[in-house]
């Protein structure tokens, strides 16, 4: 069972309420209403023991999930006062899908190159390649190995590199991107990278971007055994940037990336793009449209997810 909250009207309960009910499991849960005005005006939120760490509020038109700790410590100590430490020391962003919308394009460029053969690639059979390598979906060798067509390996994946080429000149940079890079700079947060892509494919885009000297670490698959969703990459970008896991938030785009941040003990945001958005995936940390959705010194104060 789900952590949940309930908004109150101030005056429609009293603060230090509390009620016990029964779990689909038989577990009793405590339920008890906390003030919280400092934060919400005239809101009273209901917390919920003994059920899971997430615990889903709504702010404004944004739902985002806070952490249940967090959100105790604000109701005991209030806001963060100007000048206090923060935890949160570090922002590691994935790269493909994340900073730019690479994973779009290649969807395209290989759903029209299977067309042509008469055949229909699926988001659902794309998408295990997604975020992670090809060894459980290779989208250049499926239409010879498992269909056994007779194609030309080199001139097919020639033709769909270049159709993502073309799709590529229209993409940009992720809203809101550029702007968490400036504030997380300014504040004096280490910046790292962590991506399932081979490392010469990543600088690539950030040379051309103008990206890469805002990053103090980059970890790629050139530098691992397993790539995402295992948290390999996540565990060796904290440890070049010198932060421990919950002192640091993940910028993810994908299920595996969200997954490998999450299995590495770091807060995880997480901001699909348009072919992400309808994967079946739920993560702990919060999820966003854009980061436009969350000014950078609020993330930093209370971090979403862990």
């Amino acid at each position: 069972m789900s952590m949940f909250a309930e908004q109150y009207k101030a005056g429609s309960a009293a603060v230090g309420r509390s009620a016990l009910s029964v779990g689909k499991d038989g577990s009793f849960i405590q339920h008890i209403l906390f003030p919280v005005r400092t934060l919400f005006p005239r809101v009273l939120f209901a917390i919920s023991f003994g059920c899971s760490p997430s615990l889903p509020c709504r702010r404004g038109q944004h739902t985002v999930t806070l952490h249940y700790k967090n959100l105790l410590r604000w109701v005991h100590d209030g806001p963060a006062k100007k000048g206090e430490e923060s935890m949160i020391k570090a922002i590691i962003f994935d790269f493909d899908g994340t900073i730019i919308d690479t994973e779009t394009a290649w969807y395209a460029a290989f759903k029209e190159a299977y067309r042509e053969y008469g055949v229909d690639l699926t988001l659902e059979m794309y998408s295990q390649c997604i975020g992670t390598s090809l060894h459980q979906f290779n989208p250049y060798e499926y239409l010879m190995t498992d269909l056994k067509l007779p194609i030309d390996r080199e001139e097919f994946r020639k033709s769909v590199q270049q159709r993502h080429s073309l799709l590529m000149e229209k993409e940009e940079i992720r809203p809101g991107v550029v702007r968490y890079l400036n504030e997380a700079k300014a504040a004096g947060l280490k910046i790292g990278l962590a991506s399932s892509s081979v490392r010469a494919w990543v600088e690539k885009y950030l040379e051309r971007l103008k990206l890469k000297p805002y990053f103090e670490c980059i970890r790629t698959a050139d530098d691992v055994r397993r790539v995402k969703p295992d948290p390999e990459l996540y565990v060796q970008a904290t440890a070049a940037l010198g932060v421990q896991p919950n002192e640091a938030v993940a910028i993810e785009d994908s299920p595996n990336g969200a997954k490998a941040a999450e299995a590495a003990g770091l807060h995880c945001l997480y901001i699909p793009n348009t072919i992400t958005a309808s994967l079946p995936f739920e993560p702990r940390g919060g999820r966003l449209s854009s980061l436009l959705d969350l000014e950078l010194k609020d993330l930093i104060v209370n971090p979403i997810g862990r």
